[in-house]
């Protein structure tokens, strides 16, 4: 099996360490880079001092897409900046690879649609990385929710805060995505795992009428009102 991952920044090497532990040396890795800054990291965001990033992973890096996709990987992880992933999930289901797109899906509508009728028409297995959905937790109470056991739900809150500065300590806090709009960042899109689950819990129920949110220095409160 060959995958390819597109950004080898945190979360792209927490994919590749993930893929390493599942599949050993059965999985063969290739990665789409264009900057190239990331140090190698720990599960912990530690730098791994005086690593080579492709020898430490035993990764191909590729710096064109198109000569990546031409080794036909099995599947994708989009895992760059969330500006640039619709365009290179689009070149990657263009060429018949699975996907797995980091969270947000895309910072825009541009080329949405697209990509939805791509994969649907190619019958390509595509997933958004919304893990929350997958916490025993939340799944629990979706059980519950469905089995009406508790009750009349008339309100929602829920309550995310992130020091920004400490999020990547490995790199300037100003220059990472979440930090900059071009790059597809803000709270809205960087901590969309709320919006999410709420979603996931309560809006496919049609119990959700009215989404709002707060936001100050002790972090950002989505609530929802009932119909």
């Amino acid at each position: 099996m060959n995958v390819l991952v597109a950004g080898l920044g945190g979360i792209g090497q927490r994919h590749v360490r993930n893929l390493r532990h599942l599949f050993g040396a059965e999985v063969e890795i290739d990665a789409y880079r264009v900057r190239r800054q990331t140090p190698v990291l720990t599960s912990r965001f530690e730098v791994v001092a005086d690593a080579q990033l492709d020898a430490h992973y035993g990764v191909r890096s590729f710096d064109d897409l198109d000569e990546a996709l031409a080794r036909r990987p099995t599947a994708v992880f989009v895992c760059n900046p969330s500006s640039l992933h619709v365009p290179v999930a689009l070149a990657a289901a263009g060429a018949g690879c699975h996907l797995f797109i980091e969270k947000p899906l895309a910072a825009s509508w541009e080329g949405v649609d697209a990509l939805a009728e791509l994969v649907d028409a190619r019958g390509l297995v595509t997933l958004v990385g919304f893990q929350m959905r997958f916490h025993p937790c939340l799944r629990q109470l979706r059980d519950l929710l469905g089995q009406s056991r508790i009750g009349s739900v008339v309100s929602v809150q829920a309550e995310i805060g992130e020091y920004l500065p400490g999020w990547h300590p490995y790199e300037d806090h100003r220059q990472m995505y979440a930090a900059r709009r071009d790059l597809g960042g803000g709270v809205v899109l960087a901590q969309i795992h709320e919006l999410d689950y709420i979603y996931w819990l309560f809006g496919l129920r049609g119990e959700c009428s009215r989404l709002g949110a707060t936001r100050g220095a002790s972090g950002s409160t989505w609530r929802t009102w009932p119909v």
